[in-house]
């Protein structure tokens, strides 16, 4: 009997306000309007007189078709798989003997048809339930019951990212934006200061900060009520923002408190202009329900890096200033006048201490397991670069890392790394421990044109294993250049190391050429794991993930495992290899090996990294 599965479209959720808060509830699920029709191709049907001989040419001209539907009187009746026939057929023989006869004698007369309307959820479920073969063979699509089109694993996999994505884009924007006015936020502006601040130190100009605070403000709340009072804020932030310059950012940071990001500053007179412009839009009174509303504010700027070299001091100095200008009489600007002979850029100070800190011996190595999520055995470990520095202390990748590729630091870094990594494999292989060791590569890194012989030189210089050494490369990364990468790649293979791919599924990366790369791996991105029990939507992503890797030969890695739940679920469903806080969080080398010397289980072989696909 032919599985015939689906439901009809959902109605969407309702509720929303007017700016699009919605339903916090609900935001972890894909949007409810999301249905199958989206994964519709529309793929003409065959005839069961069909021969197969006339199915096998249409594979040949059309080589996007996965699977082609056989339909009668409009129904479908059965799916003919693409590489199962092509493989059946691709000898001559085989092609004289089968050919003419009648498509039926090959077709899957049982395949998975699904009504259009479906819900994605429900459809994950569908196929989770139905088998995950549909997953990489396609599935039939029907519209009351008649045929419509194929969809695929493939394509699912992909609409539920972009939804993903697009939710993740929802929730970011409610995180830095303010409800009341659509202004970015505090966490915003600080976040653009501190971009600022970095850009300022390459160009010598200066950056500006802006207070403003909006006088007796208080009256209007306490004399009209709230709602007026949310209501002229309003009306103040859309003139504010009228106001400022392209490439400003303008903020609300609470109640009737503004701030504006000055970037790229010539002069103080330039923020001053600033200053005048934006207490000038305030001249004109309000209108509230008729009512007028004569509105000023006193404002306060501070500039780095005369007055501050980082965020806290500028905004407190901005601050100073603005409460400054109101004692002054209000609706007036200020500037902060404390003398300051601070000329030395921070971001520059912080590019040499990280300069520093390779002579200085100030970067060191944690290395996280990795684990066989069926059997236990820890089969490598990931290394992962720290900065302890001299006076400062432990300072957070998330701190140094993007300077260090936007300076071009990451390249000696990255070659630290390296060796560093080398030296522990070796050693743990000498004391008994053959551990595969993987390394993060940047794309700095990965397009240097000397990437190949720096390696032959760190492995010959620590006799490393190199069929113990993997180097693990983002999406983006190989997609930069996928001809260059592809070469990359393969002299990296030549020399037998492992390549991994890592945080898959954020990057888009195109599925036809991931086939061709000589990877190893397919490491789920952490994002996608977190909610995998509770999110049918990263579940399915999940699924599919660990699906495309097993058809395509290649071993599944989970990130980020923090729960038993995470990990139960990846078992479940044929996960490889996870690493994660559950088991272990990221140790310096020799906590790690005690940590391992209490497994008795963790001795493991080498695996050699896959053969390279035939051109």
């Amino acid at each position: 009997m032919r599985r015939r599965l689906g439901r009809e479209p959902r109605a969407p959720d309702v509720g929303h306000d007017r700016r699009g808060g919605g339903n916090p509830g609900a935001m972890t699920e894909a949007p409810r309007e999301a249905t199958a029709e989206v994964l519709l191709a529309r793929v003409p049907p065959l005839d069961p007189a069909t021969r197969i001989d006339e199915v096998f040419r249409s594979f040949l001209d059309h080589p996007e078709y996965t699977a082609l539907p056989i339909v009668a009187d409009s129904r479908p009746i059965g799916l003919i798989h693409r590489h199962r026939l092509i493989e059946r057929h691709s000898n001559p023989y085989a092609r004289e003997l089968f050919g003419r006869q009648p498509i039926a004698t090959f077709m899957n007369p049982n395949p998975l048809i699904v009504d259009v309307g479906t819900g994605l959820d429900d459809l994950s479920r569908i196929i989770v339930e139905a088998g995950m073969d549909s997953m990489s063979e396609g599935f039939i699509l029907t519209e009351r019951g008649a045929y419509a089109g194929l969809g695929t694993g493939h394509d699912l996999m992909r609409v539920l990212t972009e939804l993903k994505q697009a939710h993740l884009h929802r929730l970011a924007y409610h995180a830095y934006h303010d409800a009341l006015t659509g202004l970015p936020n505090r966490l915003l502006f600080i976040d653009r200061l501190k971009q600022a601040l970095l850009a300022v130190r390459r160009n010598g100009r200066r950056v500006g900060v802006l207070f403003l605070d909006v006088d007796r403000f208080k009256t209007i709340n306490d004399s009209h009520g709230h709602s007026v009072g949310d209501h002229v804020l309003q009306a103040l932030a859309d003139r504010l923002a009228g106001a400022i310059r392209e490439g400003d950012t303008l903020a609300r940071f609470g109640g009737d408190e503004f701030a504006t990001l000055l970037p790229g500053v010539g002069e103080a007179r330039d923020a001053a202009t600033v200053a005048e412009r934006l207490l000038g839009s305030l001249r004109e009174p309000v209108i509230v329900d008729g009512r007028e509303f004569l509105v000023t504010a006193s404002a306060g700027l501070s500039l780095f890096p005369s007055d501050g070299t980082d965020l806290e001091t500028l905004l407190k100095n901005a601050d100073t200033a603005m409460y400054r200008a109101k004692e002054l009489g209000r609706n007036t600007f200020r500037f902060y006048t404390a003398e300051m002979n601070v000329k030395a850029s921070a971001r520059l100070q912080v590019e040499n201490e990280l300069r520093r800190a390779l002579v200085r011996d100030e970067l060191l190595l944690h290395y996280q397991p990795q684990l066989d999520l069926q059997s236990d055995l820890v089969v490598g470990v990931e290394a992962l670069v720290r900065w302890r520095h001299h006076a400062l202390g432990q300072i957070a990748p998330a701190e140094f890392i993007p300077l260090a590729e936007e300076t071009g630091l990451i390249v000696p870094i990255g070659e630290w790394v390296l060796r560093e990594a080398c030296r522990r494999q070796r050693a743990w292989r000498d004391a008994g421990w053959p551990l595969r060791v993987a390394v993060n590569v940047s794309w700095r890194q990965f397009a240097h044109p000397n990437l190949l012989g720096v390696i032959v030189q760190i492995l010959g210089e620590t006799g490393a294993n190199p069929e113990a050494l993997e180097l693990e490369l983002t999406e983006s990364v190989i997609m930069r250049d996928v001809g260059a990468a592809l070469t990359t790649m393969r002299g990296l293979a030549g020399m037998g190391l492992r390549i991994s791919v890592d945080d898959f599924g954020v990057g888009f990366s195109s599925l036809s050429s991931l086939k061709l790369f000589p990877i190893h791996a397919l490491k789920i991105d952490q994002s996608f794991v977190r909610d995998l029990a509770e999110n049918p939507s990263d579940a399915a992503i999940v699924q599919s993930v660990i699906a495309l890797g097993h058809n395509l030969k290649r071993v599944v890695v989970a990130e980020g495992i923090e729960t038993e739940a995470q990990l139960d679920f990846l078992r479940r469903h044929g996960c490889d290899q996870g690493q994660g806080y559950y088991f272990s969080p990221p140790r310096p080398a020799e906590a790690l090996t005690a940590w391992l010397a209490d497994r008795p289980a963790a001795r493991v072989a080498v695996t050699r990294p896959p053969s390279m696909p035939d051109d």
